[in-house]
């Protein structure tokens, strides 16, 4: 059997390495000092890294550092020295967005996997001359499917193809979006978004994307010829790397045993911890990828308020929980102080059970309620 498709996971400080890892990831990517495109995460420290290494490689799983923004001439010599500890500490490979890069690494250190940043915009087959010394690319997430695989086919064994399959989306292409540099001095392609795209104009999130979500189209990703699904989320929680981790671990190994299966559940358990609606994006040929309401978290649909008042579950719902209000109005937060289920007061009902409104809205019309997680913003 040809090599299986690699689960590659994000990593934004030492407890998402351990989420990663613990959840099946095949390989890890994730920071080291500041030429990186996250410089917000956690990250790692050079003293850090050696033993982040040890504890992956014990596990059988691989390291990737990110050095994936536009390097100026004065800092080469920093940007080349923090490339040479790194390897020092035995990690297996790196990403860069410079393509210029990609033969003297290789020759400097011919064992180290140079892998091309999807911000390289690499975007046609020529590429595969000019990146002679890389190992592997990742492909920009506006590719449909059959021009992946036309990637593939006409590139054959002289390039591994990464694809993103499931976090963040950039409104801009290829990530290459100048709006937050033009508008606060912070550029993506220095590692310092301030996502403005995220933000309102004229009474609406007209920019902010979904969140990418492919894992239903594994065998699709597979049988196309990927080397590696990749998981947006450098700026998620640990829980969002074991979950997003799981999930896709479990989709792969259920195509390889010949049963491909959905992991339902762990899906949910996903969506509820972050999530922006999903899309399956230009690979799949979606039309709908911006979600102009909010930029946050949705967590889970619970229902929609009817008119006497009540709601029917959707979902689980519990006392302390935290739910989201959502109406013509806007967005409000509350807690589940109390609830009411024929006309006595629980601690908890089901999915398909009908409870009684135990909080105030400001509207009767139309209100949705959604089952939320934690409510940060992520990329």
């Amino acid at each position: 059997m040809a090599n299986r498709v690699e689960i590659l996971s994000p990593v934004g400080g030492p407890q998402s390495l351990t989420s990663a890892v613990e959840n099946g990831a095949d390989a890890v990517y994730f920071g080291v000092g500041k030429f990186n495109a996250r410089r917000r995460a956690e990250n790692f420290t050079l003293v850090e890294l050696r033993e982040a290494v040890e504890y992956a490689h014990d596990n059988g799983v691989k390291v990737y550092n990110t050095f994936n923004i536009l390097i100026k001439n004065h800092e080469l010599r920093e940007f080349f020295d923090t490339i040479s500890n790194a390897y020092a500490s035995g990690i297996d490979g790196i990403m860069i967005q410079h393509i210029s890069f990609a033969r003297l690494l290789k020759d400097t250190f011919p064992d180290l996997r140079i892998h091309i940043s999807t911000q390289a915009a690499v975007t046609n087959t020529y590429y595969a001359d000019l990146l002679s010394g890389a190992n592997r690319v990742t492909l920009p997430r506006e590719f449909s499917l059959d021009q992946v695989r036309e990637f593939i086919e006409k590139v054959g064994t002289r390039l591994e193809t990464g694809v993103f399959v499931h976090g963040a989306l950039c409104f801009s292409y290829s990530g290459q979006c100048l709006f937050s540099s033009l508008l606060g001095g912070r550029s993506g392609n220095r590692g310092l978004c301030a996502q403005p795209c995220r933000k309102k104009y004229n009474e609406s999130y007209l920019l902010s994307t979904r969140d990418l979500c492919l894992v239903r189209r594994i065998p699709e990703l597979i049988t196309a010829g990927i080397a590696s699904l990749k998981i947006e989320g450098r700026l998620r929680s640990p829980q969002y790397t074991a979950l997003a981790t799981r999930v896709y671990r479990l989709a792969v190994d259920s195509y390889y045993a010949g049963h491909f299966r959905l992991p339902e559940n762990e899906l949910k358990e996903l969506a509820f911890e972050f999530n922006r609606e999903f899309t399956e994006g230009y690979m799949f040929d979606e039309t709908e990828i911006t979600a102009c309401e909010s930029p946050k978290n949705r967590g889970l649909f619970l229902g929609l308020l009817g008119p006497d008042t009540t709601l029917t579950l959707h979902e689980p719902l519990s006392v302390g929980d935290g739910i989201g209000i959502w109406t013509k109005d806007g967005i409000d937060g509350a807690v589940i102080k109390k609830l009411k289920k024929d006309w006595n007061w629980v601690a908890s009902a089901h999915a398909g059970e009908t409870v009684k409104r135990c909080i105030t809205v400001r509207t009767a019309a139309a209100v949705r309620f959604r089952r939320c997680g934690r409510n940060n913003q992520g990329k």
